[in-house]
Formats: structure tokens, C-alpha cells, sequence
């Protein structure tokens, strides 16, 4: 090895050159001996086939898409496919490769953010490593055979639109009133926002509700009024920016236009301790959990600075959940999409947006074959082509029209019709 290579800051990059290329090689090795784990299960798929749609209907850059099947408006999700580099091996690949590949992808760009976000804690160079390792437990293989939350199995890109709300934060605590590059780092933390938005609207609402309590740590937490100032002007401003340029309302309304906002009596989980967390779920969860708790008490004990703001922002975001899910369990909805992972079943908020579609007992007995209220049309693109009341008949592919009805069925094969059931 030359000389020059020899020097402390070689070292530390050879070091974290070897810590990336043994998590990819792991992953490697779990992903060929356990192949098809990646975008596994209904939302899985469902998110497979957008992202194809995308690539073959919309312009490049285009997010708000047409299919040529769905009518008047679009009832895809705004899943941008062309700056989420987990999405582009579909563009290149078959899809079930593509699949893998995403997984692996979206893995080692949620370590980098995990690494980096250590470092700007100022945690040790091997502590950090070791840190980005260990977010191989939430991707496919390692987390289906643990048990773990799905939203990285069925979904993998959605790692990278929760990666820059690592970044943020790690920036956040670099904010002090010394510092000359307050501007430059406010500027960072509204683009990592930004992007993540841009990636995903729907499920970057989604972590960064999570995320609420840990910036709210890192922002008080040193107890300097100066500091704390400066922070929450930074913050304040990135939040006034994404409210003028529209986003939050795009966002807010995304949210509400949602079949669980509209119909929580229908579509609410069992208000039980399993869909408060995965502690309660997964008989390997206990564990991880156990081993947290030692190092958080020896952080807080022993740890100054930045690397004690890190490890009470953990604890303190661990106690407000299980504060959260235990405090009023009969009232208990679906906590895990807060902070264990993502609800597993959000795909289908945006498939039902805009829909006033009754209960089934109620759409069943109000089937007509004529003059049906407008309030009872379900939006969903190909619903009338699944359980229809009569009225029309087609095939091969054609609409056909009978003097019975005004209304227009997709005819779509049995196959497609059981699935899209």
C-alpha cells in the first residue's frame, strides 16, 4: 500500500469502504439464497405495477399521470418515479430482477443516511458504521424472517423518501448561533425536506410524523436560548417556505381525500396491543428492544454533547410511543404507521380518494339496473368490472352499451378480476 495511503484519514475511509461492502455483500447473499421477498404482498405488487405504468404512459419528470384505462382523472399514487433511484432498475431490468435490485438499492441508501446522520452527532467512525449496518433488519430477506415491519418489504423505495429526514435531522443538530453557515445548513435541511416530499407525499407525511418528537429533542435539547432560537427559526422558516409554495396543503389534502378519513368506521384495524407495535408482534422485536434500553441508559449516563442529544432523542421518542399506544388502547388505531414502520395497508388511502362508496351490504342491495345515484359510483377505475350489477355486457376487450344502462364496464379476465378484488 503506497505511503500516502497510510494516513488517519485513508485508514477511516478504507474502514468505511469495507463496513459498505460487506452490508452489500450480505445483502447480496440473503437476496440470492431467499430471492422474491422484495415488493412482497398486495401493496407490493400494486406498487410494482405503477411504477411500470409510469414508465410506459408519462412524460419524463411527470408524476401526475393518465392511464389510459382509469377515465377522467388519474387514481395512481404520487409515487415519483423518475428521482427515486430505487425505481430505476425497472426502466432497465425484468421485474422481478428490477425487484431485487430496488431492494438493494434503497438498502444502501438508507445506511449511507444512517451513517451519515451518526457522523454528524459526532458519534465514532465504527459506531456509525455498525449503526448503518443494522438497517439490514428492516429490509427483505432479514425483516420478513424477523418479523419486522413490511413497509420496506413490500415497498423498498420508500427508504429513500424517509433517508433525508435522517439528514435533516443530523444537520439540525449541527445548527448553532457561531456558526457562519446557518444559511447554508437551513438551505440543506429545506431541500432534504423538499426532495423527500417531492419523492412521495403521501408516505413522507407518514415519517415525518414520526420524526416530530426526535427534532423536537434535538431542537431543546441543549438548553441554550440562544441555540434553541436559531433552531427553531430554521425550522420555522422551512415550514413557512413549504406552506407558501403549496405543498402542505397539497399535502393535508392528500390526507384527508382518503378512504380511512372517509369511511374510519369500515376501514379502522382491531384495537388490540398487535397493532400498536411490533413489540407485541414479533417474538424477536422483544429483544431488539431489551438491547436498546441498557445502551440508552448508559448513553444518557455517560455521553456529552451531540451524542447524548442522539441517544435521549431515541429514548424519549421510544417513551412517547409506548405512552402513546398504552394510554388509551380501546381508542387504539393503527400506531405501528407512526413509528414502528408504516401500515401496510396505506396503499389503498389514495385507491379510494375522493370515493363515497357505501358498505358493501348497502352498495349490494342498491344495485340497480338504472338511475344510480351519483354518490354510489365507486372511482376506483376498474370496479365496475368487479362484482357490477348488470346492465352491460362486453368482451374482448370493448365497451359495449344496451339500452338498459348509461354506464360503461371494463371488461377485464377473470384472472385480473380476482386479483383486483
Amino acid at each position: 500500500m503506497p505511503e500516502s495511503w497510510c494516513g488517519p484519514a485513508h485508514r477511516g475511509f478504507l474502514l468505511v469502504a469495507f463496513g459498505f461492502i460487506a452490508l452489500l455483500g450480505a445483502q447480496l447473499l440473503l437476496v440470492t439464497s431467499i430471492p422474491g421477498t422484495n415488493y412482497d404482498g398486495a401493496d407490493g405488487k400494486a406498487a410494482q405495477a405503477e411504477i411500470l405504468t409510469t414508465l410506459a404512459f408519462a412524460r419524463p419528470f411527470e408524476i401526475t399521470n393518465l392511464n389510459p384505462l382509469q377515465g377522467l382523472w388519474a387514481q395512481m399514487m404520487p409515487m415519483n418515479v423518475w428521482v427515486n433511484p430505487a425505481y430505476w432498475p425497472f426502466a432497465f431490468f425484468h421485474k422481478e430482477l428490477a425487484a431485487e435490485i430496488s431492494g438493494v438499492v434503497a438498502l444502501i441508501c438508507y445506511a449511507v443516511a444512517c451513517y451519515l446522520m451518526a457522523r454528524l452527532f459526532d458519534l465514532p467512525r465504527l459506531a456509525s458504521i455498525v449503526a448503518a449496518q443494522l438497517s439490514i433488519m428492516l429490509f427483505a430477506p432479514a425483516a420478513k424472517a424477523l418479523a419486522f415491519a413490511a413497509v420496506f418489504i413490500s415497498i423498498p423505495g420508500l427508504a429513500v423518501v424517509y433517508a433525508p429526514h435522517l439528514l435533516a435531522l443530523g444537520l439540525l443538530a449541527r445548527l448553532s448561533p457561531n456558526r457562519p453557515q446557518v444559511f447554508i445548513i437551513a438551505a440543506g435541511i429545506l431541500a432534504l425536506l423538499f426532495y423527500s416530499l417531492y419523492c412521495d407525499p403521501l408516505w413522507t407525511m407518514v415519517s415525518g410524523v414520526a420524526w416530530i418528537v426526535p427534532f423536537a429533542v434535538v431542537t431543546f435539547g441543549p438548553l441554550r436560548r440562544d441555540t434553541i432560537l436559531v433552531r427553531c427559526a430554521v425550522l420555522g422558516g422551512c415550514v413557512a417556505v413549504l406552506a407558501l409554495s403549496g405543498a402542505l396543503e397539497y399535502v393535508y389534502s392528500l390526507s384527508q381525500y382518503t378512504a380511512r378519513v372517509q369511511f374510519p368506521e369500515l376501514l379502522q384495524r382491531p384495537r388490540a396491543l398487535a397493532t400498536t407495535s411490533l413489540f407485541f408482534l414479533s417474538k424477536y422485536a422483544k429483544y431488539f428492544y431489551w438491547a436498546c434500553a441498557p445502551g440508552w441508559v448508559l448513553g444518557i449516563w455517560l455521553l456529552h454533547g451531540r451524542p447524548r442529544i442522539l441517544v435521549l432523542a431515541s429514548a424519549v421518542s421510544a417513551l412517547s410511543f409506548f405512552a402513546y399506544a398504552t394510554a388509551d388502547l380501546h381508542r387504539a388505531r393503527s400506531l405501528r404507521i407512526v413509528l414502528d414502520g408504516g401500515n401496510r395497508r396505506l396503499l389503498g388511502w389514495i385507491g379510494s380518494a375522493g370515493s363515497r362508496r357505501p358498505p358493501p351490504n348497502a352498495r349490494r342491495r342498491s344495485c340497480r339496473p338504472r338511475g344510480r345515484h351519483p354518490a354510489h359510483t365507486l372511482t376506483l377505475a376498474f370496479a365496475p368490472a368487479v362484482g357490477s350489477c348488470g346492465g352491460d355486457h362486453g368482451g374482448g376487450g370493448r365497451f359495449h352499451r344496451t339500452g338498459r344502462s348509461d354506464r360503461q364496464d371494463t371488461q377485464v379476465p377473470e384472472g385480473t378480476r380476482a386479483l383486483l378484488a
